[in-house]
């Protein structure tokens, strides 16, 4: 049988995207597929599980090639530049680097027909992110099929917490009470309690980093804010954006120190409650996609 002939990806997104590869439609007795390598042993079982499931279903072998997160970008543009990029592929970075100027250069798959049908069993804010403008057929379609949503976590030290003199349950669930809580309670507790120069609020850094996007996004999204509007277009210079991103004062540390303060809006704590019902319904789907299938 042919070889399918490849030109260009098809992505699978939410926060994380794989790409499948388009061209003219062919039967083939083998798919090419590049993965993400995992951070963990088991997600890379669990890969391997299911290529060794889906072989046996269908009779297509499989050849499956993972590399690291950092891998996954050069390799796969160095393929499409010389017009042999793999079948399918998936990379966590893929959706907020790549995506969607691979899109508008018509250089992914429109996998609309794959993506209709099932659009209902999608969670809120997720099937959304793979609409993307093709610049050839001047129009939106499904460039990508939404794989996995993560959420951001935040860790600390509960024995930090106790020296302090705090608890967890003194913890705020609110957005601007929480930082506070650490920011001004914590913080200066833990340094006359232990003597030591402690300040624990850190965010990642870097400029090919995932986690400091996503934080970034965190915080866009606790303060209602959209960077870019449906079709496409830069909002950064709206005046409502900038008020709705940054609503600062200049105040007073306990150093006396002047500083600017960062705090959220009235709208970013509407909109967090909003994205905490989109999670909530985002877990209903994964529980469903968990579930055992049938054999």
């Amino acid at each position: 049988m042919q070889r399918l002939q490849i030109r260009s990806l098809v992505l699978a997104s939410a926060v994380a995207i794989g790409i499948a590869l388009s061209g003219p439609a062919a039967a083939q007795e083998k798919l090419t597929i590049w993965w993400v390598k995992g951070f963990y042993k088991s997600e890379d079982d669990a890969l391997i599980e299911a290529v060794r499931k889906f072989e046996q279903k269908t009779g297509v072998k499989v050849d499956l090639s993972q590399y690291a997160v950092q891998d996954m970008i050069p390799k796969t543009v160095a393929a499409l530049d010389a017009g042999t990029p793999p079948d399918v592929a998936y990379a966590d970075v893929y959706d907020f680097q790549v995506a969607g100027k691979w899109a508008f250069d018509g250089k992914l798959e429109d996998v609309s027909g794959i993506i209709e049908p099932l659009k209902a069993n999608f969670a809120p804010n997720t099937v959304e992110t793979t609409l993307l403008f093709n610049d050839k057929t001047k129009k939106k379609s499904y460039y990508a099929f939404p794989l996995k949503q993560q959420t951001m976590h935040i860790e600390y030290w509960i024995d930090m917490l106790e020296a302090a003199g705090f608890k967890e349950t003194d913890i705020p669930t609110s957005w601007k009470e929480y930082w506070a809580f650490w920011c001004d309670k914590v913080q200066p507790a833990h340094r006359k309690a232990s003597g030591s120069r402690s300040y624990g609020i850190g965010q990642p850094m870097g400029v090919d980093s995932s986690d400091s996007f996503y934080s970034f996004l965190t915080f866009a999204d606790a303060y209602n804010v959209k960077l870019v509007d449906d079709d496409g277009k830069l909002l950064v210079d709206d005046p409502t954006v900038k008020a709705g991103l940054v609503d600062a004062e200049w105040t007073t540390s306990q150093t006396n120190r002047r500083v600017r303060t960062y705090r959220i809006t009235p709208a970013g704590i509407k909109h967090l409650e909003r994205e905490v019902s989109s999670f909530e319904q985002m877990l209903k789907g994964i529980n469903l996609v968990l579930a055992p299938a049938e054999s």
